[in-house]
């Protein structure tokens, strides 16, 4: 039960900070201090509130004669001394974009990329989704949502539309004719710390599964199949929320009629393979962010068989945990 618990809000956790983060960044200040961005000048102002505060400090402090005083006064307002006007005074903060893990940084009044890593793949873009994080070229500043409809032959522009988001995992463009598209290039989106949505899927494969009953390793019930995902990511970490069905093998005790196992010329049980299917979810990380990824991730999962000739076989019906290594072939 303790697996489960873990796999599940791992899980909720990353689900949650994704949706906590789908808005665009925009800039801001500290507490006590408010952006404004007048005439193209853009600064942290001190709010009213903060003023009124500053004020009270110093007044009177002119008729404070010894300097430690006026320092302690100050100080009881949670103001600094400025030895040079020799009254209350505050450091007025810079604008900022936040703590994204250092993907997006203040400049020129806007949130920019400030990273060249790809959290995702540049594998194919087309009808995924990005919520904007930075000011991308060629996109409008009140546009947070994009759908990307088409790329360009040479794979280095992308034509984009004004999405609206329907599903976590799922948008529509806004826009019905080419009018409406926007060109952007593919690998400033890729870098500039935005959120990617979209489905995928591939083929992956479980060579190794960690039963929770008795806490066993096998590699002999071997999985291979396919499975649907939906891509997200989460600072410079593309990851996909999967399903997979497939087929397994395992040995099994062959047995006769009599309900006896059936022996070899040596006397010892003959084996022999049986089909099975395995159902699981799990979640899968881009380790090559290249055209068909590669991608590793953590399953937990079932394997059923029938009973047929062969009797029970092992581990079946029992829950697992697998490393995952698969690639993606949604291009």
């Amino acid at each position: 039960m303790k697996y489960k618990i873990m796999v599940l809000t791992l899980g909720y956790s990353l689900a949650n900070f994704s949706l906590a983060n789908d808005v665009t960044i925009k800039p801001t200040c500290t507490a006590n201090f408010e952006y404004v961005n007048v005439n193209g000048k853009s600064e942290c102002k001190i709010t009213d509130k903060f003023q009124s505060e500053l004020d009270a400090a110093n007044d009177g402090i002119e008729k404070i004669q010894k300097d430690e005083d006026k320092n302690e006064k100050c100080k009881s307002f949670h103001f600094n001394f400025d030895n040079g006007t020799k009254k209350c005074s505050f450091v007025t903060p810079v604008p900022t974009c936040g703590d994204l893990t250092g993907r997006v940084r203040f400049k020129d009044g806007d949130c920019v990329q400030a990273s060249e890593f790809m959290a995702s793949d540049n594998s194919n873009l087309i009808n995924d989704c990005f919520i904007l994080k930075s000011k991308i070229e060629g996109v409008p500043k009140e546009i947070s949502d994009i759908l990307v409809v088409s790329e360009s032959d040479d794979k280095k522009t992308l034509n984009v539309q004004k999405a609206v988001k329907k599903f976590n995992f799922y948008c529509k463009s806004d826009g019905n004719n080419e009018s409406d598209l926007m060109q952007v290039n593919k690998i400033e989106l890729l870098n500039s710390g935005s959120i990617r949505k979209g489905w995928v899927y591939g083929v992956l494969t479980l060579p190794y599964k960690i039963y929770t009953k008795g806490h066993t390793l096998s590699s002999s019930a071997m999985t291979i199949g396919p499975y649907l995902g939906a891509r997200t990511s989460l600072a410079d970490v593309g990851f996909t929320y999967a399903l997979s069905v497939g087929l397994t093998q395992s040995n099994a005790l062959l047995h006769g009629a009599d309900g006896k196992y059936v022996l070899d010329a040596d006397g010892d049980p003959i084996e022999n393979k049986q089909t099975g299917i395995t159902a699981a979810v799990g979640l899968m990380f881009d380790v090559s962010k290249s055209a068909k990824p590669l991608k590793v991730g953590v399953f937990y999962g079932r394997d059923y068989f029938s009973d047929g000739e062969s009797g029970k076989i092992p581990h079946d019906g029992e829950n697992w945990f697998a490393l995952q290594v698969g690639f993606d072939f949604t291009d």
